[in-house]
Order: C-alpha cells, then sequence, then structure tokens
C-alpha cells in the first residue's frame, strides 16, 4: 500500500493526522500517522515541567508536533511585546503509526486491511500569492535600523523576516505541493483548525545513540532557468564573502550551543559550506555534531538550543531582543521547530521554514534571511520573495 493511498485515506478520516516526507537523508524518517491516543497543548511556559512527564509518560509511542519560536523566546528569557496567536508547544502521540523504508510500510500496531480501497488521484498544487506585510520602504528603513545596530556593536548577524499573507478557499494539498517542491525534513500536521505544512530544508537537531547533529543553512540563490545560468548562480553563491561571513558566523554559533549540551572534545565539524540544490534556490550548509553529556537527556538538548541560530542571529538573545523590536508581529510556528520522538530513542525536529499555516481561507508564510553590515535591502528583498516562490 503506498504512502498516498494511506494518507488519502486518514487525512479524510481523522482531523488529527501527521505525516514527514524526506528526500532521502538518513536523519528523516518517513512516517504517518492519525487518531492519537493523547496530546498535550503549552499554553505557558510554566507548564514545561508538564510537558516533560507527558514525554516521558508516552516514551514507547511515537510523539509528534511542534515548538513554537514563542517558546524558544520564553526559555532564552526574551521577552516579547507581542500577542501570541497560537499554543508554545503542540505534541500528540501515537499508540498505531506507519513507518515507510525504502519505500515500504512497516505497520506498528495495527491491521491494514481495508484501510485504503483504491489509488487516488494526485491532487494539483494550487499556485498562493502571497503579499508581504510591510512595505519596500519600511523593509529598507528596518534594515538600516539593524546595519546601526551591528555598527555600534550589538550583534554581527540578525535574521530579519516578514510575514506575507495569501488566500484559498480549498485546504492546501499537501502531497501535490511535496511533489513539486520535495525538501530533505517536509512535514505535516493539524491542530485544531490549523494546517501546518513545512517544506523545510534545514535540520534544527536530530539525536540519534547519543549523537546530536545540527546543519545551519545560511546563503540563498535562485536556480537559473538554463544549466549555464544555474551554475552562475551557483558560483555567485560560492564566491560571495558576505555569504561566507553570514555562513561561518552562525556555525560557530551553532558549534557553541551544541558545545553546551555535549561531552568536552565531542565536537566535531562534519561538513562546512557544503552545497544543498532545491527545485528553486541553492543553499549552503554546515553539519556540526556531539555527543550528549551523560548528565542530560535528548530532550534537554533541544530545549536549551531553541529556538535555532540560524533563524536568531549572532549573539542569539540580544539578536531575539532586536527582532521583537523590529518585526510586527509574534513569529509563531515559523522558524520555531517541527519534527518526531521516535519510541527508540532517536529524534529529528527541523527549522520550521517554507511553512504554511492555513486557518480557513487565510494562508501564512514567514520569510526572510540573515543581514549583515555587508547586506544591501533590495538583495535581501529579492530573497525573501525568491523563498517565498515556493508555493508559487
Amino acid at each position: 500500500m503506498s504512502k498516498e493511498q494511506l494518507w488519502a485515506k486518514v487525512s479524510k478520516a481523522s482531523e488529527i493526522s501527521f505525516r514527514t516526507d524526506g528526500d532521502g537523508t538518513s536523519m528523516w524518517r518517513d512516517l504517518l500517522a492519525s487518531d492519537p491516543c493523547a496530546s498535550f497543548v503549552l499554553k505557558h511556559s510554566n507548564e514545561l515541567p508538564a510537558l516533560l512527564d507527558f514525554l516521558e509518560e508516552h516514551r514507547e509511542k511515537l510523539c509528534s508536533g511542534y515548538f513554537s519560536y514563542d517558546l524558544g523566546m520564553a526559555l532564552q528569557d526574551v521577552s516579547s511585546r507581542h500577542s501570541r496567536q497560537i499554543p508554545l508547544a503542540v505534541i500528540h502521540a501515537y499508540d498505531k503509526w506507519v513507518e515507510y523504508q525504502q519505500g515500504q510500510p512497516n505497520y506498528v500496531g495495527f491491521n491494514p486491511i481495508g484501510l485504503a480501497e483504491k489509488e487516488p488521484g494526485l491532487e494539483s498544487a494550487s499556485s498562493i500569492e502571497f503579499t508581504a506585510n510591510i512595505s519596500e520602504s519600511s523593509y529598507a528603513r528596518s534594515i538600516a535600523r539593524i546595519h546601526e545596530y551591528i555598527r555600534a556593536g550589538d550583534f554581527y548577524q540578525l535574521n530579519y523576516t516578514q510575514q506575507l499573507v495569501g488566500r484559498s478557499q480549498r485546504p492546501i494539498s499537501y502531497p501535490a505541493m511535496l511533489k513539486n517542491h520535495p525538501a530533505d525534513y517536509a512535514m505535516a500536521m493539524e491542530f485544531d483548525d490549523m494546517k501546518i505544512h513545512s517544506l523545510s530544508p534545514e535540520l534544527f537537531l536530530h539525536h540519534k545513540n547519543g549523537i546530536l547533529t545540527t546543519e545551519p543553512i545560511k546563503g540563498t540563490r535562485p536556480r537559473g532557468a538554463s544549466q549555464q545560468e544555474d551554475d552562475a548562480h551557483r558560483q555567485r553563491l560560492m564566491s560571495s564573502g558576505k555569504e561566507q561571513a553570514e555562513l561561518f558566523m552562525i556555525t560557530d554559533l551553532l558549534r557553541n550551543d551544541l558545545g553546551k549540551v555535549s561531552e568536552v572534545g565531542s565536537i566535531a565539524l562534519e561538513a562546512v559550506r557544503d552545497m544543498r540544490k532545491l527545485p528553486r534556490v541553492w543553499h549552503t550548509y554546515s553539519r556540526i555534531s556531539g555527543r550528549l553529556r551523560q548528565d542530560l537527556k535528548p530532550i534537554d538538548a533541544l530545549l536549551s538550543m531553541l529556538p535555532g541560530g540560524s533563524i536568531t542571529g549572532c549573539p542569539k538573545k540580544h539578536a531575539m531582543e532586536i527582532i521583537d523590536e523590529l518585526e510586527d508581529s509574534s513569529r509563531g510556528i515559523y522558524t520555531g521547530s517541527m519534527g518526531y520522538f521516535h519510541p527508540d530513542g532517536d529524534f529529528s525536529f527541523n527549522i520550521a521554514i517554507r511553512t504554511l499555516v492555513q486557518q480557513g481561507s487565510e494562508i501564512s508564510l514567514g520569510s526572510g534571511g540573515g543581514i549583515t553590515i555587508d547586506s544591501n535591502w533590495e538583495d535581501e528583498w529579492d530573497e525573501l520573495m525568491v523563498k517565498a516562490s515556493t508555493f508559487k
């Protein structure tokens, strides 16, 4: 039975379903589940111990969900001037799920007979037009303000983002969108009236057998219309001193974050400025790993590092304070993290970018990038729109 068959069945039969889709990476399993046996909704950060108890109670089940950027703010002791529109975190526990390995399903906890009747046709992916919530002139003024902070020595780099808004009269077809825009760390989930579709190319944190791995992305160029143009864009990305400096700063930040929860001497730079090719963009990224300290649980590491440094800035805490000053709204799920805890002890969580949140007919999409002293607002605005073009 194909994944599309089962997804078509469960996504219609249940209001709460969950799915991950990788693009061949070993750090992101292909999973599908519906009808959770338990759920935890984190509304206030002081309820975090109860969430940890929930995960411990259901450690032999598959648990999935999101941790918002706003929760990361609370964990980093950064207050916000914005009101929150969604819970800080939502985690569902499943005692029945399907895990796909090399395309073959392994059914955990239930018999698949009768789940699907026929192979469904794949819906076409709707084109969604997004508009920014600020004007280009306002964006330019914010970039100038960030440059003032950098010159004053407040930080080296800051991730500045915008919320784009679109509308659709029908639910987004996650499978169709995924077919057009495969992503290494893609995930879909539901909660109440929210449908969340993340086509994320970025790993926040993976845990397996005591080893923690993170893959920060920095540096973006559009794909070309021809092979010659594509090669030129790729070369411009690799030769950009600004993009290199930005990635190296974030690599150091993540190495420091990972070092706080890892055994001394265990941090390894497994990749530095490698290239990742996506349907619409080129990215550069690094991969860093470390062995979890024996006095910590894996979830301790995840919460300690939230939110990811690639979507905050360096130094992290002060960058987050300025982000809250400059941005017009709460980030919510965007630039938080989505993923799963597997009962064998593994977990994987992405950086929730390229992530659509649909409530009724309204669809929100966060988009942005890292700002350094060498950034100019026109290029950053173009990059913001290139990233949003994933959904056009």
